[in-house]
This record gives C-alpha cells, structure tokens and sequence, in this order.
C-alpha cells in the first residue's frame, strides 16, 4: 500500500510532492504520541489499583502505538500535497487526545454482567466487505450498525468500539474530502491516502479484540481501563 501511494504522488510530479505548507501538521503521529504519553502517565494507576494486573496490557497499548508510527508519517509526508491545497484528511479524521475524560478519582463498583469474547468476532470481516460490495456508504453504515449492536456490552469491547468509530468518521468524511482534493487533480492521492488509513484501523481491529479480551477482567471490577483512555469520535451525518 505504502508502495502505491508513494508512486501516486511522484505521478503528480515532484515539485508538488515538495509543496508542503510552511507549517505542516502531524496529526496522526501526534494522536498516537499523545495516546502513549497518556498511557505511560496512567499506567502506574492502573497498575495500583489492580494489583499490578493491568501492567501487561498497559505495555502492549504502548508498544502497538510506538509500531503504529511506523506507518503514521509516511502517510502523512504523502499528505504534504493536499496540505497545499487546505486538504488535510489525517486531522479531519482523526480526534485529538486531549478530549480523553480525565482519571476517575473513584472507581465504578465492579459488574456482574459477563464478557463475551465471541461478540466481535466477526466485525473484521464485515467491515471489510461491506467497503468492498458498497464502498464508503456501506462501510459507514455497517460501522454504525455494529456500533448499536455493542451498545448492550456494558464495560467492555472498548477498543473494537474506539476502532468502529474512527472507522465510521473516516468513511462519513471520505466523500468530501475526495471531491475536494478532485477540484485540485489529486483526489486519486487522496482516495490512496484515505484507503490506508481506513484499511489499517478495519486490520488493527484483530488486535483491538485481543485488548479486549485482556482488559475484560480488570473493567468487570471497575477498572476503566481502554474505556476511559480514549476520546469520543463523533461520526458527521452527511
């Protein structure tokens, strides 16, 4: 995919390539620091209320964010071309840290509803074809409807529900954003540029379950941990 995009913008030649804004924006590569700067700074809460339980789960959030970089600033040097033209996909999809709610002082009571591991099974794959039989459309609406669908799951399934929505509000917002970089001759770069970021949260969604299934045990006693790390992400109607 990386392959594909970088011979799209080197297709609209190379002083376009170069043409960043004097200030170019990281978006997505500030989003996964801050997401690790918060879970470094909350790890040793967790840890304390749990007994030191939570630590596992802890490290492999940060360790997942520290790989999803890799792929961050490719992509967003690859923006640098609609950055130009007022464009900029990856800060319209994404939603800053700092709307996170802020640490409990208190923790909820512990709950007796039960956690089932099977629930999301199938949500990789659904989303997947939807994209591929309906396109962006289809791929909001399934999003939305699995997202109701997780609304009786009490405390759990956080992580695949945090992915569900930045799926939604990627493929509410792709429409637009691909007729706008169309006006400038780059909506093929912007349609590239907005299939990989989608295609990544739809696959990191495996290992958002696995999350899952670890932080299960520590939110059935009233650890929020994923629920309450992560910003809510509103999905634009269109």
């Amino acid at each position: 995919m990386l392959n594909y995009l970088l011979l799209v913008t080197l297709s609209l030649g190379s002083s376009t390539l170069f043409a960043s804004p004097a200030a170019p924006e990281h978006c997505f590569t500030k989003h996964l620091s801050d997401a690790t700067q918060l879970n470094t700074e909350r790890r040793p809460l967790y840890e304390a209320r749990s007994n030191g339980k939570s630590v596992p789960l802890s490290e492999l959030l940060m360790a997942s964010e520290r790989i999803g970089l890799l792929t961050a600033a490719p992509l967003e040097a690859l923006e640098w071309p609609l950055r130009a033209d007022g464009i900029n996909v990856l800060c319209e999809d994404l939603v800053p840290m700092s709307l996170t709610p802020a640490f409990p002082s208190t923790l909820t009571p512990p709950t007796e509803q039960s956690y089932d591991p099977a629930a999301t099974e199938s949500v990789h794959q659904d989303l997947l074809s939807a994209w591929h039989d309906g396109g962006y459309p289809q791929l909001l609406r399934t999003s939305e409807d699995w997202l109701r669908n997780l609304e009786g799951a009490g405390p759990y399934h956080c992580m695949v529900h945090h992915l569900l929505e930045s799926v939604a509000r990627a493929a509410a917002l792709a429409p637009g954003q691909v007729e706008r970089a169309d006006v400038h001759g780059k909506g093929v770069l912007a349609t590239a540029i907005i299939h990989a970021f989608i295609y990544e949260q739809i696959e990191f969604i495996q290992l958002g379950r696995h999350f899952d299934n670890m932080a299960a045990p520590l939110q059935a006693e009233g650890l929020p941990i994923i629920c309450g790390d992560v910003p809510p992400i509103s999905v634009p109607t269109t």
